[in-house]
């Protein structure tokens, strides 16, 4: 996944106080997200979207 630097680049900007909230929820979602989903950085904050290999 070429966005990885970008994501952890921007979790690794969280104010603190949200960070271990946003680490949390990023969790959550990795592990119940369905198949076909990536992670990218979109409208400067991560994003998951359907990738391509994925769309009729």
């Amino acid at each position: 996944m070429h966005h990885t630097n970008e994501v952890s680049n921007y979790i690794n900007n969280v104010e603190d106080r949200w960070k271990d909230a946003f680490v949390e929820l990023k969790k959550t979602i990795d592990q119940k997200i369905p198949d076909g989903f990536e992670l990218v950085m979109q409208y400067g904050m991560p994003s998951y979207v359907v990738t391509s290999i994925y769309l009729p």
